[in-house]
């Protein structure tokens, strides 16, 4: 995949129709592609040769060729435009067969998030020789909302090595959407919420450096991803991390500890064992997609710290399924627990809606013996009177008329003690109903917290207050109640104090029987 000969050649066909050169360096970056080369110079260049080396160059990048003899540059040329680059020969002051060093920079712009790769052995070589901190802050720095193309139209195929970043040789490749942003600050939140980090990195996710393929790419390039991808997942479950000096300090907490430090100062000195690489990707993404996030990583903690070599980063393979084991036996645990709050809640509830009844039944027990004893009164003054002269209004005296008054007078002030008893009752039973809920807010959702109470609610019939349509009912019986009896003992006053026609007499005894 290397196409870095037919444009070097070219380059050095400037000044020589040969291949030959007495040294040579090639080096490139992320910014930059430098070919420095030590030749003699067999002809002057001309306008064809540097046409057919702009053809090789990306219209985006832009070239910079300066010429040094003896250590002192002779000419310097930065532009595309082939007419200022023969300006540039006619004004160069070299001789024939005399040996010159030439540099030959392209510069590199990104364009619309392609970016050039020329040689691309030496940017492989460039990457190795990166520390860890530095290919990450490289990589964020150049991943953008779309995907990072680095192109080259010789490669043999488009190749994905991540989710974020494709090797191809096509300039269309550059419209596929990368990792929404949303997603990468969900997910820096989740982490920071768990993970002490002391780094400067805030947009990078494992997805952007998995690799996906094990081929049909440079090996060494695959190489450096595994190692990178197993780091940075690694990074999502230590409790501590600091990048600093080259080294990654960290420390995990599970059911061992470890606290360890893995030289980063480049990767090819990264001695770690990347073939776990996959097996920690999977456990990320198990951990941070979905689910109890906390609960996952914690549990993962846990078993990763029993399964793995803090040196080298290796995980024993079964590590994944212990993991999903022992969070299917915590999730059961939950739900059992689970089972057994709603019950303990339910029997709570069940005892309270005991309580509102009791706060209703005395109520109206109160109302039930106040009429009682009202009613009984008023029929053994009419028994006693039937019985000695067969005519009941003549017992109801002014004596007993007053004393029934008196004892309707009690009925109400009975009946306002009742209401006053009744609302303190029901604000105690609220006060404990609501802590009751609050209390349950740290083991149950809101939603669960109003289904349960909702359903259960013993003060709530078709939305409306049962308790306080209870207190109306019977304060509207009660007072209808008085209101009755207080006008019978107004018309016995009435028969027995006031002279009037005995025919209105007669009928206002009827009336009476009659109520």
């Amino acid at each position: 995949m290397d196409t870095s000969l037919n444009l070097f050649n070219k380059i050095i066909s400037l000044f020589s129709s040969e291949a030959s050169t007495s040294s040579k360096s090639i080096t490139e970056d992320f910014s930059e592609a430098k070919i420095t080369i030590t030749q003699s110079v067999r002809q002057i260049p001309n306008i064809e040769s540097y046409n057919s080396i702009i053809s090789e160059i990306n219209n985006w990048d832009y070239i910079h060729i300066s010429i040094r003899q003896d250590g002192e540059i002779l000419s310097n040329f930065t532009n595309r435009n082939s007419h200022i680059f023969n300006e540039f020969i006619l004004e160069l002051d070299v001789e024939l067969e005399s040996e010159i060093e030439l540099i030959f920079t392209i510069e590199k712009n990104k364009n619309d998030n392609v970016l050039s790769i020329y040689y691309f052995k030496y940017f492989i070589d460039y990457i190795d020789c990166l520390s860890f901190n530095e290919f990450i802050a490289i990589i964020e720095k150049q991943i953008e909302e779309k995907i990072i193309v680095f192109y080259n139209p010789e490669f043999e195929e488009s190749v994905f090595l991540t989710q974020s970043i494709i090797f191809s040789n096509n300039l269309a490749d550059n419209s596929t959407e990368a990792i929404s942003r949303s997603l990468r600050v969900e997910r820096k939140n989740i982490v920071t919420s768990l993970c002490h980090w002391e780094l400067d990195f805030n947009f990078l996710l494992p997805e952007d450096l998995y690799p996906l393929i094990e081929d049909k790419i440079e090996k060494r390039l695959i190489a450096i991803f595994k190692k990178a991808s197993l780091l940075y997942s690694s990074m999502f479950f230590f409790d501590y991390l600091n990048l600093k000096n080259d080294f990654i300090t960290y420390k995990l907490n599970g059911y061992r500890t470890f606290n360890e430090r893995i030289n980063v100062s480049s990767f090819n000195q990264i001695d770690i064992s990347h073939s776990s690489y996959k097996l920690m990707y999977e456990i990320y993404q198990w951990s941070y997609k979905g689910g109890n996030t906390s609960d996952k990583v914690s549990i993962a903690r846990n078993i990763i710290s029993l399964n793995f070599n803090p040196k080298s980063l290796e995980l024993i393979e079964t590590v994944f399924n212990a993991i999903r084991s022992n969070y299917k036996i915590y999730e059961r645990q939950n739900v059992q627990q689970y089972i057994e709050v709603r019950n303990k809640l339910s029997e709570i509830l069940v005892d309270l809606q005991g309580k509102i009844d009791k706060i209703v039944s005395d109520f109206v027990n109160d109302y039930k013996k106040n009429i009682l004893t009202l009613i009984s009164f008023f029929i053994s003054i009419i028994v006693i009177k039937v019985v000695s002269k067969g005519d009941f209004i003549g017992g109801f005296t002014n004596e007993i008329l007053i004393l029934s008054y008196s004892f309707l007078i009690i009925s109400v002030g009975l009946l306002l003690y009742s209401r006053w008893e009744f609302d303190k009752r029901v604000a105690m039973f609220n006060k404990h109903y609501n802590q009751l809920r609050n209390r349950y807010k740290d083991l149950l959702t809101e939603k669960e917290l109003s289904d349960i109470f909702n359903d259960c609610n013993p003060s709530e019939v078709n939305s409306k207050s049962f308790v306080e349509q209870q207190k109306r009912n019977y304060t509207i019986l009660w007072i209808f109640s008085i209101l009755i009896l207080g006008i019978a003992l107004t018309i016995i006053w009435a028969i027995n104090n006031i002279d009037i026609i005995t025919g209105v007499k007669k009928i206002l005894k009827i009336l009476l029987h009659a109520i």
